[in-house]
């Protein structure tokens, strides 16, 4: 059955590889983790665009960065949950007020405060291919 009218439009919206980054070596430098955030190995955009083009005969791609300043590594965290982000397998990253504090100190010391910077892409497809 089909979901689109013919002509019809689709707009979906993700985020990319480096989504998060600055969290990801935060946690890697305050010794907690050696790996990197599931985030920062999202699909990127043009990738996405190439699925779509086999189900649209128009695709189009914008790509974009957002970076935003926290007060804090908790209020960063918070934002994150109240977006519905949680760890990978259940497991918190950031166990214990400790720890918190570790990463905080790590985020101050290489960007001078808590930043988070958001990959993101938009793709809107056209037409039934």
């Amino acid at each position: 059955s089909r979901v689109l009218a013919p002509g019809g439009e689709l707009a979906l919206a993700g985020f990319g590889p480096g989504t998060l980054e600055e969290l990801s070596r935060a946690v890697a430098e305050a010794g907690l983790w050696r790996g990197r955030l599931a985030a920062t190995g999202f699909v990127a955009g043009q990738g996405v665009a190439r699925v779509a083009e086999r189900w649209f005969s128009r695709v189009e791609l914008q790509e974009f960065s957002i970076r935003r300043s926290y007060p804090g590594l908790r209020e960063l965290l918070l934002a994150l949950k109240g977006a519905g982000v949680v760890p990978a397998a259940g497991r918190p990253l950031i166990k214990t007020p400790g720890e918190l504090a570790r990463v905080e100190r790590a985020y101050f010391r290489r960007f001078g405060g808590v930043v988070a910077t958001y990959r993101a892409y938009l793709i809107k497809g056209e037409g039934v291919a």
